[in-house]
């Protein structure tokens, strides 16, 4: 229904319009007259009033509101900025920023994520308020992943969502319950000396438009987490380089006490048992060190743990489980390759790849309770001797890369010590060798030369006489050869000797029938009357064997074998010299039912002027004779082997090609 009569009457306060009142009217009795306006223009100013009174009143809410939201973030501040001076790392900063930020924003969720290393991906190192199905698939994102942290990391400006509208950037975020539930959402990038270091998230409960006010405050809130996250940056630096330097002090003070012991004894055993004592608990809560014998077989040398009992009852394992060559892993795989193994966390498949043995498993994992382990080779001048193994149980200490380079640098020390040790012992037993070769060449050239002055006065006795007994003469005679050729081999050993360590012992090939070679010398020896009348000498070599040798040194080995087996047999015993062919190898076999030789003198025997235990004082020679032999069979391409038992007699087995 239209109006039948109207009147706009303006709002005035002060002397300024604020609006203006209208009145109308529809019926046709009631129409507007000038009389009206004076009423009309008292209601409009008191309507003015009225509105301006509001005004104000909102007007001065609103700056209340203002400077009590104002006073709360600045307090905020305040307690983040306390707060942020007592944080010294990454998480305690982020913690401090969420708790305090959230709050001051009237916030319902938060987040700080950080750039990985290689700067390609977001990780999360603090969140609240997220549920776990929204976190836990995010808590690393890729860097050029379409979402908002991301993006804002990437840009290096804020990211302000207020809205369901403003997620249409981000369609991967039309899934998430702040879309669905029409949330606000900020991601701001912290930036540390214009660069990115990563992103501040956080969420709010319903949509909302951001204020300058608010703008200003999230800038200051990622300005001060951006500091604080560097402050933190580099005092972790500063901590870790401080742990490094402390860290290295130690080991080099370690190192420099291990130097100490290793050099205070030449005694392997007794300088080896102090470092596993000294490795215990510094390096290790246990600590063993394993060598290589001159035989090629393992000896577990020295075990270190805390408590002395658990020593023992480790010594008692490696009765009940010796050392087994060829197991895949530990410490066979190390004694084989010379590589160290590094296992930094033991668990239940390492062990179970290591031994099917369930006892040896359970031993491991429960017993013992390894929980991390090295086992580090000693190696010195390129020559294996053994390995050091490095323990944790007790601790449950994990082994990290410096800890392998750390066992490896104490190892190489011990190698060396062992190996200084070894060459210690090598010389002493050298001299011992040089000192008794010296009494024993004395004699033995003394010896011959007694013989010879003696038979040589009575032969010039002799030849004074009228009358000359031409049996005694030629007996004389034999007996002054005999003596003669004695020296003679004497200086021939000395002499080759001395060639064979000069690398200038030479051979003269052609073709030698060895079984007519054999006759010679054993025909030889049956000529000498002191050897049949106590010994059988026997040749099986039923038919010829040919091959390309030297015939002179192969009759000084036969010669040097067949002496030794006379020497130790028993009169009457039989000495056998058996020759047979063996595919392309042809085979020497010695055999004497003498005294025999222990291992342990077997392991030496082929030594420079070692000579039996059994045969000293009772059996002449210098010591030279096998250790030649065995130069002359090697540098034709042979072997020479011994095969002994006491009181069992010996066989001497030499291979030629």
């Amino acid at each position: 229904m239209a109006p039948v009569s109207a009147m706009a009457v303006p709002l005035i306060v002060h002397g300024k319009t604020i609006g203006v009142m209208t009145l109308a009217s529809i019926r046709p009795e009631r129409r507007l007259a000038q009389r009206d306006v004076r009423l009309a223009e008292e209601l409009a100013g008191r309507a003015a009033i009225a509105i301006d009174n509001a005004r104000l009143y909102q007007a001065e809410r609103d700056a209340r509101g203002a400077a009590e939201q104002a006073t709360e973030r600045t307090t905020r501040l305040q307690a983040l900025t306390a707060a942020l001076s007592a944080a010294v790392t990454p998480t305690e900063v982020a913690d401090a920023i969420i708790n305090e930020g959230v709050a001051a924003l009237g916030a319902s969720a938060g987040s700080v994520a950080l750039l990985t290393a290689d700067r390609t991906a977001l990780e999360v190192i603090k969140a609240i308020g997220y549920p776990l199905t929204v976190l836990n698939p995010r808590r690393r994102v890729p860097i050029d992943a379409p979402l908002p942290l991301a993006d804002a990391v990437r840009t290096g400006t804020p990211v302000l969502l207020g809205s369901r509208e403003a997620y249409t950037r981000y369609p991967g975020f039309t899934d998430l319950p702040a879309w669905r539930e029409n949330r606000a959402t900020v991601a701001l990038p912290l930036i540390v000396e214009e660069r990115a270091i990563g992103a501040l998230g956080i969420s709010f409960p319903g949509p909302r438009e951001f204020s300058e006010h608010d703008r200003a405050f999230l800038k200051t809130l990622a300005q001060q987490c951006s500091q604080a996250l560097e402050r933190a940056r580099l005092y972790e630096a500063e901590q870790e380089s401080r742990s490094a330097s402390e860290a290295a002090q130690r080991q080099l003070a370690f190192l420099a006490e291990a130097s100490r012991i290793l050099a205070t004894s030449l005694d392997c055993e007794t300088t080896l048992t102090a470092v596993t004592n000294l490795a215990v608990p510094r390096l290790a809560d246990w600590c063993a060190i394993a060598l290589i014998t001159d035989e090629g077989s393992v000896q577990r040398l020295a075990v270190a743990h805390m408590d002395p009992a658990k020593v023992a009852w480790a010594r008692d394992l490696y009765e009940r489980y010796p050392y087994e060559p060829g197991a895949p892993t530990g410490l066979a795989r190390v004694m084989r390759t010379g590589e160290p193994e590094f296992i930094p966390e033991i668990t239940e498949a390492v062990v179970e790849a290591a031994t099917s043995d369930p006892e040896v498993r359970d031993l491991a994992l429960n017993t013992i309770g390894f929980s991390s382990m090295m086992i580090v080779p000693l190696v010195a001048r390129g020559r294996r001797l053994g390995a050091i193994t490095f323990a944790a149980a007790e601790s449950k200490r994990r082994y990290e890369q410096a800890d392998l380079a750390f066992a490896q640098d104490l190892a190489g020390r011990a190698a060396l010590a062992v190996e200084n040790a070894r060459l210690y012992q090598e010389a002493r037993q050298a001299i011992q060798l040089r000192e008794e070769f010296l009494s024993i060449a004395s004699h033995e050239l003394k010896t011959p030369l007694t013989t010879v002055k003696s038979y040589t006065q009575l032969l010039a006795r002799r030849l004074l006489k009228p009358e000359l007994d031409r049996d005694r003469l030629h007996d004389y005679t034999n007996h002054l050869q005999q003596q003669l050729d004695r020296l003679e081999t004497l200086v021939a050993d000395l002499l080759d000797a001395s060639r064979i360590q000069q690398g200038r012992l030479e051979l003269r090939l052609e073709q030698v029938d060895l079984v007519a070679l054999a006759q010679q010398v054993l025909t030889r020896f049956e000529q000498a009357a002191e050897r049949t009348e106590a010994h059988r000498l026997v040749l099986e070599a039923p038919l010829p064997v040919a091959g390309l040798w030297d015939p002179i040194r192969l009759d000084q080995v036969l010669t040097n074998l067949i002496s030794n087996a006379l020497k130790y047999s028993p009169e009457g015993g039989e000495v056998t010299v058996a020759i047979r062919q063996v595919g392309a190898q042809t085979v020497i076999a010695v055999r004497d039912p003498g005294i025999g030789i222990s291992p342990e003198e077997q392991a030496r025997l082929f030594q420079p002027f070692v000579r039996g235990d059994t045969a000293r004082g009772s059996v002449s020679g210098t010591g030279l004779g096998l250790y030649i032999s065995r130069q002359i069979v090697e540098q034709h391409g042979g072997t020479i082997s011994v095969d002994s038992e006491l009181g069992r007699g010996t066989t001497f087995l030499v291979s030629l090609p």
